[in-house]
């Protein structure tokens, strides 16, 4: 799990310490990174656990770059003052249209944030491995038992890690509480008739605080870098952290806690 701790935390510090030297060399150390796990975990663990992690990474990769491509062709002109409202309204009107030249000229549209997030995430997606497998493993020895635990510990992981593995490992630990396998479907309907509770707190939680961090989600990534690459100053890292999921983000998930799974 080291190389995954030196790969967050060489996105979160190295762009505040060095930004230069990060914006340079970002991709040796994601890359790096990855291929370290990818290559040590094939030859002497899993190749085939790691080719399902290569097809998830390809399918998040072409999702991402197709909605961020699509988006790209949208131009819109209006002399009405604008507001969220009003974007929101123009967007819908305007989002049956493709991506055409003259659009992706308008918008100053170029590759390189979705370049940068297929980077980093290449990174992230092979590195996180060992991370998931140690979790699957002792899941169990967490000491979790109610909604609420659940609700806050595939949480607090999904800021960290892609929402779909984390919310899976934790659905596994859920249904092995109570001697419930998570590949049958008899034993998933047993779950959601007597303890629903656990899925709709891993559930929530998985998906919710993919919002705390620039890397919970993909496309919180692809913005940042797009505001970026477009001039406009983005917090950093910790700064996003420390701004606004602080102050904002989690005082809502113990606002939900409180009514749902305490």
């Amino acid at each position: 799990m080291i190389p995954f701790a030196i790969l967050l935390l060489a996105i979160g510090l190295a762009p505040f310490l060095r930004r230069s030297w990060w914006e340079k060399y970002y991709p040796v150390v994601s890359i790096g990174l990855g291929l370290f796990v990818f290559t040590s975990h094939c030859l002497f663990v899993d190749c085939h656990r790691m080719a399902g992690i290569f097809v998830e990474y390809f399918s998040f990769i072409v999702l991402i770059g197709s909605l961020f491509v699509a988006s790209g062709g949208i131009f819109l002109h209006t002399e009405r003052h604008a507001t969220p409202w009003m974007n929101t309204l123009l967007l819908a009107a305007a989002a049956h249209r493709f991506a055409t030249k003259e659009a992706l000229r308008a918008n100053d549209f170029t590759f390189a944030p979705i370049r940068e997030v297929a980077i980093l995430f290449a990174g992230i997606f092979a590195t996180m491995v060992p991370a998931l497998d140690w979790l699957a493993l002792n899941a169990h020895r967490l000491g979790m038992r109610t909604p609420g635990e659940f609700f806050w510990s595939s949480g607090i992981l999904s800021s960290f890690l892609d929402n779909a593995p984390t919310y899976l490992n934790f659905l596994s630990a859920a249904m092995g509480l109570h001697g419930l396998a998570l590949g049958n479907l008899e034993q998933m309907k047993i779950l959601l008739s007597q303890h629903a509770g656990l899925l709709q707190a891993v559930s929530a939680g998985a998906v919710f605080f993919g919002a705390p961090t620039y890397i919970g989600n993909g496309p919180n990534f692809m913005v940042k870098s797009i505001a970026e690459h477009a001039g406009v100053k983005c917090p950093s890292f910790f700064s996003y952290v420390f701004r606004y999921s602080l102050p904002v983000l989690i005082p809502i998930f113990v606002l939900i806690w409180l009514l749902f799974f305490r």
